[in-house]
């Protein structure tokens, strides 16, 4: 994926304390072209002003670089959407704590890369969370414990998936949007069609009451389901 393609130029801000950081943003956005389909921002503002600044410009996407598990990123992140909701939020961290990250999640994130990933690899993310999916970067487990091992099992599932009435198939795509796996690359590992997949995506999201694929990777991750046959 070496360009992203919208109809009409989308506000992006970029947020870290890091000024390093924002003029390498700059750089590799600035690199895509003279005729950008964006508008970027940089901040180096991670608190109130961040809030401020996005309730103001109301981007379609912000991404906030941390460096460090940081707690008040969660206040902040309900902050934003609470402000802000229709914005689109990807961290780009340098830790791999799975409880923080989960934390992120259930709070409203739409995806989490790390910094160690290449320029063309945030783009995918980009283009990922901006088609509307939630994106979790390679290499990046939300998990304490594997989410195969028995005691991962036994310990973290919190809600029984039967009790959303979910066909075996419905489990298995559940799982898959839980994975951030893409209507492609589910029809792939499930053998059926994108199409097929879209209509048992629509039908999970109807029997558990909820609006797009975001919701369904948060409660994936907010209650460690494991699904099963």
């Amino acid at each position: 994926m070496q360009h992203l393609k919208f109809e009409k130029p989308l506000n992006i801000i970029m947020a870290d304390r890091h000024p390093l950081i924002l003029e390498g943003i700059k750089t590799l956005f600035a690199s895509k072209g003279k005729k950008k389909p964006w508008n970027l921002f940089t901040s180096n503002q991670v608190d109130q002003g961040l809030i401020d600044l996005v309730i103001t410009q109301k981007p379609a996407l912000l991404m906030i670089g941390l460096a460090f598990t940081d707690n008040n990123l969660i206040a902040l992140i309900n902050a934003l959407k609470n402000g802000a909701p229709e914005t689109r939020i990807l961290i780009l961290g340098s830790i791999t704590d799975a409880r923080f990250m989960r934390m992120a999640f259930k709070a409203g994130v739409d995806g989490y890369i790390l910094k160690s990933e290449t320029p063309l690899e945030l783009l995918n993310a980009i283009q990922c969370i901006l088609d509307g999916e939630v994106y979790i970067g390679k290499g990046l487990n939300l998990f304490e414990e594997a989410p195969g091992s028995a005691k991962a099992q036994a310990a973290a599932r919190t809600t029984e998936v039967s009790n959303f009435g979910l066909t075996n198939r419905e489990k298995e795509v559940f799982h898959c949007i839980g994975e951030a796996l893409n209507p492609t690359q589910i029809g792939e590992k499930l053998g059926i069609s994108p199409l097929t997949v879209n209509i048992h995506r629509k039908n999970i999201m109807n029997k558990m009451k909820v609006k797009n694929v975001a919701e369904l990777v948060k409660i994936f991750y907010e209650n460690q389901l494991f699904v099963t046959g």
